[in-house]
């Protein structure tokens, strides 16, 4: 690593320790972040100097009478932050240091169904006004971060669907607009509001410490949940981890703003308690209830008054608590989680209601098997979602597998498209000056502007694998640019139906596509190529083909690229043996045999032992580059090599499978694991000592430039023919990650330039 990168490496590991902490010494912060005593000083006397941190005071002396340790701090009035939640029928804005005082917040109702632009203008005015008061002055915007109601994509940035706001279209690109208006170089951040409550409850709430929960949000007319499942923020590969409200505790039930019926939030709601309350007069006159009220009068908190001691309040509050057990069952079995935190109107209702849900969760699943569950009341009050994006900054920002950063200058983007319609304008223009001249020129742009777009194609394997699944994000973001449609193929493991789908595709669009294509085996690159050859449609391929084949054999395959799968190997198994001294017994996993990627990481891994002799591999099996597979394949081999020090794995989903499989055996932490393609997920279990490397290949990247290359050869941009042999067939560049730079890969925001087709060349392939 250059020597800047290292500086730079050190500092925000530093940094991000300080976050979590109220004063410690250099040797503390020495041990934590694994950095010699000097460096720290370093960096300590770098950041005191720019008033990030400061210098607190002396600590205890050592047991031996030693020297009294310097104590340092982050400096809260450094910087601040901007927290900004749009609630169901409300604003709620609020800035703060860095140590969470508010220094000023803003409540307001939202009315008449405001459209999504006006929300956002205001969002915006509210934000300059925080920025632009005498307070702000002389300090730091850290980030900005926004809660939304409903269902939102963190990793796009945008309000998939808002119940509360029906009016809003869906799909909106909620933070970009933001950010454009908001127009200052600075970070912002979005996500819905339960998984920001949830941060809330983890960094300073009831989750405090712990890696597997949920919160359960039940407002007058909503329940959302937050789902955090080993230290990570759950999203859903459609973005509706923690929709609980919409699960179906009633069939019979009330009807649900989302137009559906006996929904969660529907069963729960004040509305539906009320009907509850005023049809149970006639047969329970005599209740506690209603002794001093009519039954229109009889509020939630009465029925929690009553219940221990009015039998019709405590059947209310039991049906209740029914609908609770119901709704977060089917979560429960799914996640496993040791707390539930349950938040909103219901936090009065007592220990009470907490034992019925317990009983009641004890009755509807596995009933005689033993659960250590707790289930508590949050501390937290009305403003808990804006308190989590308060306290956002706090932690290493990527949930899941990555969230979007949006800093204006690299709005990569909207700078891009925009360079492109400047382009686009200039050939039109030209194009206008030859329709004037040209009969025939203007007969063959009129039969262009007639024909349909182009479509842009991935065919890729799966979109359950956090690393493919990328590959979509990245084709929706180019096609963003260009304008144009984009179809996702996946094969599921199957060759035969790659080779279908993409020939459906090609004949549905008459041609007119352009593919991106990651072959689910290696021989099954030939037909493709034959396929796509005959058809006159162009693509690129990256990752599996026989190394025989050659691209500049076909006229329409522009490129074949791919990372250095020997060198990932090799870094991989250098920093596993490395783990353990370079002394003891590994096992490994191996990808889809017929893939050559898997065959030349398995290579790296042999050329590494090859060095090191006292490394032996005692075991090894193929798992498919499957996360299920490599837990079970995992757990056999630690049965027959008990005394194991170390998995390589050759891509981060096999290495995921097998940590679980440690975990289940307690010896996590104990044996490391390697991966590669530099998902979340791996990146987390380096920061927590549970796996040694791994190498970032960044699939959205992969995607979109494969489809920009595929479709300048397409527009006649590109001369397939004369392209040189090394932009034909190459290596892109990789990122080797272990925990010197782990820090350092998940903080940058990635900038995509898609205009550059053969930027990310690294060497040409043989």
């Amino acid at each position: 690593m250059k020597r800047q990168s290292v500086k730079h490496n050190n500092r925000k590991l530093i940094i991000d320790f300080l976050r979590t902490q109220e004063e410690v010494s250099i040797a503390q912060i020495a041990k934590a972040v694994r950095v010699s005593v000097p460096t720290v000083k370093k960096v300590l006397d770098h950041y005191i100097q720019i008033g990030l941190v400061s210098l607190t005071g002396k600590g205890d002396s050592t047991l031996d009478g030693g020297k009294r340790p310097d104590l340092y701090c982050l400096n809260g009035s450094y910087g601040y932050v901007i927290a900004l939640h749009v609630g169901p029928d409300f604003l709620y804005a609020a800035i703060t240091d860095l140590k969470l005082h508010t220094i000023h917040s803003i409540h307001e109702p939202v009315l008449d169904s405001p459209s999504v632009d006006s929300v956002i203008d205001r969002l915006v005015e509210i934000a300059r006004y925080f920025r632009d008061s005498k307070w702000a002055q002389d300090k730091t915007l850290v980030d900005v971060v926004i809660a939304l109601p409903g269902i939102v994509n963190a990793y796009v940035g945008e309000s998939v669907y808002s119940p509360h706001y029906p009016q809003w279209p869906n799909d909106y690109p909620f933070l970009r607009e933001f950010a454009e208006r908001f127009d200052m170089d600075v970070p912002i951040y979005m996500d819905g509001v339960n998984r920001l409550q949830a941060v809330a409850e983890m960094m300073i709430g009831q989750a405090k410490g712990k890696r597997n929960f949920l919160i359960v949000d039940a407002m007058e007319e909503g329940v959302g949940a937050g789902i955090v499942v080993e230290g990570s923020n759950i999203h859903g590969f459609n973005q509706l981890s923690g929709e609980i409200g919409h699960v179906i505790v009633d069939r019979q039930g009330p009807d649900c703003i989302c137009g559906g019926r006996g929904c969660f939030e529907a069963a729960v709601s004040l509305k539906h308690i009320g009907s509850m309350i005023h049809d149970g007069y006639e047969s329970h006159s005599s209740s506690a209830l209603y002794i001093h009220s009519s039954p229109q009068d009889v509020t939630l908190a009465d029925i929690f008054r009553h219940a221990s001691t009015d039998s019709f309040a405590r059947e209310l509050l039991d049906r209740i608590a029914t609908y609770f057990a119901i709704g977060v069952n089917n979560v429960l079995m799914i996640v496993d989680p040791e707390l539930i935190i349950l938040q909103g109107i219901y936090v009065d209702a007592g220990d009470g209601f907490i034992e019925m849900i317990r009983t009641k969760l004890g009755e509807l699943s596995l009933p005689r098997v033993r659960r250590d569950l707790s289930i508590v009341y949050t501390d937290f009050g009305l403003e808990r979602g804006g308190l989590g994006c308060r306290l956002f900054w706090r932690i290493p920002i990527l949930w899941g597998n990555r969230i979007v950063q949006v800093n204006i200058p690299a709005l990569r983007v909207g700078i891009y498209k925009e360079e492109r319609m400047k382009r686009k304008s200039i050939l039109l223009m030209a194009l206008a000056l030859l329709l004037l001249v040209s009969p025939v020129f203007a007969q063959g742009a009129s039969e262009a502007k007639a024909a349909e777009p182009t479509t842009l194609g991935i065919a890729i394997r799966t979109l359950t694998n956090p690393y493919q699944a990328n590959y979509k994000v990245g084709a929706d973001m180019y096609g963003e640019i260009e304008g144009l449609p984009v179809v996702a193929l996946t094969c599921e493991g199957s060759s035969e139906k790659q080779l279908n789908d993409v020939r459906a595709l090609v004949a549905r669009t008459n041609g007119n596509v352009v593919f991106m294509i990651d072959p689910n085996e290696s021989p099954n690159v030939i037909p493709l190529a034959r396929e796509l050859d005959a058809a006159g449609v162009y693509w690129v391929s990256w990752w599996n083909k026989p190394e025989d084949v050659k691209v500049w054999d076909y006229k329409t395959w522009v490129s074949h690229i791919s990372f250095d799968g020997i060198s990932a190997g090799e870094f991989t198994a250098e920093k596993l043996f490395e783990s353990f001294d370079y002394d003891g017994k590994i096992i490994a996993l191996q990808g889809l045999l017929s893939n050559s990627i898997a065959q030349d990481r398995f290579t790296g891994l042999m050329n590494t032992l090859e060095k090191y002799p006292d490394v032996e591999l005692v075991a090894y099996e193929a798992a498919d580059w499957d996360r299920t597979i490599a837990y079970e394949k995992t757990r056999n081999m630690l049965v027959a090599n008990p005394d194991i020090k170390g998995i390589w794995a050759a891509n981060d989903n096999m290495a995921l499978g097998a940590l679980e499989a440690l975990r289940a055996v307690g010896k996590a932490g104990q044996i490391l694991v390697t991966g590669t393609d530099g998902t979340m997920e791996i990146y987390e279990a380096i920061k927590n000592g549970e796996a040694a490397a791994t190498v970032y290949n960044d699939s959205t990247y992969q995607a979109g430039i494969g489809l920009a290359i595929a479709l300048a050869a397409k527009n006649g941009e590109i001369d397939v023919a004369k392209l040189p042999k090394e932009n034909r067939q190459f290596f892109a560049e990789a990122t080797n990650v272990d925990i010197t730079n782990v820090d350092e890969v998940i903080a940058g925001a990635a900038e995509y330039d898609f205009e550059n087709l053969f930027g990310s060349f690294s060497r040409a392939m043989d």
